[in-house]
């Protein structure tokens, strides 16, 4: 015999306690109506606010008269937005951004210091060897 074995009900006790014990009736709990659970609405992650950003695509430049050139830019909504609120207008984004590429010219020309004061320096050849600077 088994450790087991002690705990396991003998079948003669069984029966014994099942003609003891009138017979119960189970109750039938009521069901709980079914409900059905709300679908969660997806959940929409916002856009993290993207920064303003201007790229160069592409510049070009006529070799034989430098002065000529041409330049690609690629920008994003959030620049267009930005000029908006600085002051610039125009009807299309083009005309918004080109009137902010001449702003940004016009300053880079400005800020080349001016050689109106400056001294130029000749040179002349003084024979044998030598020269003069003046």
């Amino acid at each position: 015999m088994g450790l087991f074995d002690l705990f396991k009900k003998k079948p003669e006790e069984t029966k014994a306690v099942e003609a003891a014990a009138p017979p119960v009736e189970k109750i039938k709990k009521p069901r709980k109506p079914r409900v059905k659970k709300p679908v969660p609405e997806p959940v929409i992650e916002e856009k993290a606010i993207a920064a303003p950003e201007v790229k160069v695509l592409k510049m070009d430049f006529d070799p034989t008269n430098p002065r000529l050139g041409s330049m690609e830019l690629d920008w994003n909504p959030e620049f267009v937005e930005t000029l908006r609120q600085a002051g610039y207008s125009g009807i299309k984004e083009e005309d918004i951004v080109d009137a902010w590429l001449r702003d940004v010219c016009r300053t880079i020309a400005n800020d080349i210091p001016s050689f109106d004061n400056v001294r130029y320096i000749q040179r002349q050849d003084a024979g044998n060897g030598k020269t003069i600077f003046s």
